[in-house]
């Protein structure tokens, strides 16, 4: 019943409801490509020119109601190969609402959500990542996006299998999120995730609650981010895990930026001496846009790994 729900909305709203004015259809070409070195104090080695992320894409609108995005990218998890990242298509005919088919970023979180050129950090934290079921954040399906005087909600059907990778389960995975403008430059949110797993044709539940807060105002942002991940490794047993993290950054000179981060992730929460904190030190150099040289020092601490140590990353960054 839910795939033919899906199925009837997406034809619904794929059909031309109103007639289209004369409109010039419209490409942007675009991508992203991050080059890294790593001194990490575990390993005591050096990674000189690592590629953590090349991508690239185009997007645009082919009528007033309908919009595309479409990149592909190497160097990301599980492989350094290159995957399809994003491939879908907006769809306007609601007033303040867009209906999103195919592949792309999910509505759960801050982090999650958001593109790695606009992260205030070298990246995404470690707790994020995490706690994130998805490959790149990313799963195929249907979105709903929308926004209502201060309030933003989005809400996605999706496989629940991850970015690339088939339906593996007769279930669908859900996921919601709100934020609301409470004060000029202040939002805060909420987001959920419900869905499941076969293994060996068993079906586990897995949830996720998530809590968010972010204050941006010249050049500085405040943001913070709380979740849970409740998984079923088999039927009757549960795991449940948590993180969170604190973030600031401020743009201190035209051209430098720095940001300081603290976050915590506890892997069991019924488990003792399993905690992993780490507070990083970032510095960026703006080159243009959303290009930037950046040093970051990572300082990490893990109850259940004393081998793991502090680490000192370089990056250039440069979007286009």
């Amino acid at each position: 019943m839910i795939k033919k729900s899906v199925l009837v909305l997406f034809l619904l709203l794929s059909v031309p409801l109103f007639a289209q004015s004369e409109f010039q259809p419209t490409v942007k070409v675009g991508g992203y490509v991050q080059v890294q070195a790593v001194y990490d104090e575990s390993d005591d080695v050096v990674d000189d020119f690592l590629i953590r992320r090349a991508r690239i894409g185009a997007k645009g609108s082919v009528t007033e109601n309908i919009s595309y995005s479409f990149s592909i990218g190497a160097s990301e998890s599980p492989d350094s190969e290159p995957h399809m990242v994003n491939a879908y298509i907006d769809l306007h005919y609601i007033p303040n609402t867009v209906v999103r088919v195919g592949q792309g970023l999910l509505p759960f979180g801050l982090e999650g959500s958001q593109s790695i050129p606009g992260n205030p950090d070298i990246g995404r934290s470690t707790t994020v990542k995490r706690l994130n079921t998805f490959a790149m954040f990313r799963d195929r399906g249907v979105q709903v996006r929308g926004t209502y005087n201060n309030l933003y909600y989005g809400v996605a059907v999706v496989n629940g299998s991850g970015a690339n990778s088939r339906d593996d389960s007769s279930s669908k995975d859900y996921l919601g999120q709100v934020r609301y403008a409470f004060l000029p430059g202040f939002k805060a949110g909420l987001s959920a995730h419900s869905g499941s797993v076969e293994v060996s044709t068993v079906k586990l539940d897995r949830s996720r609650l998530g809590l968010d807060a972010e204050y941006k105002k010249q050049g500085s942002i405040v943001r913070a981010e709380y979740m849970t991940l409740t998984d079923e490794e088999s039927v009757g047993n549960e795991v449940t895990s948590s993180g969170w993290y604190v973030l600031g950054s401020n743009r201190f000179l035209p051209k430098w930026e720095c940001a300081l981060r603290y976050e915590e992730h506890t892997p069991d929460v019924n488990a003792s001496s399993n905690k992993l904190s780490i507070a990083t030190f970032t510095l960026h150099y703006i080159l243009t846009g959303k290009s930037k040289i950046t040093t970051s020092l990572a300082l990490q601490k893990d109850e259940a790994d004393s081998g793991l140590k502090n680490k000192l990353t370089t990056q250039i960054l440069v979007a286009f």
